[in-house]
């Protein structure tokens, strides 16, 4: 394996570590969102909210619905 691709999968990690922490702390502080059969729009809002914490350099939208400059459709 070469360095970058050493690079990438370390990376790769630390984003899913991300990911993971984030969603540790949306059950930890709202599951009930799951056991009451919340909106999606609400479960997603609570669980961005925690995703935004662990990437503080980005903008967690949950309402994203392009693909590139398109709509996306269902097909």
């Amino acid at each position: 394996m070469n360095k970058s691709n050493d690079s990438t999968n370390t990376n790769n990690k630390e984003i899913l570590e991300k990911i993971k922490n984030g969603y540790r702390k949306f059950l930890k502080n709202d599951s009930y969102l799951l056991q009451v059969d919340a909106n999606e729009r609400s479960i997603t809002h609570r669980f961005a909210i925690y995703l935004e914490d662990e990437f503080p350099d980005y903008n967690v939208d949950c309402e994203y619905n392009r693909e590139c400059a398109d709509i996306k459709k269902n097909k």
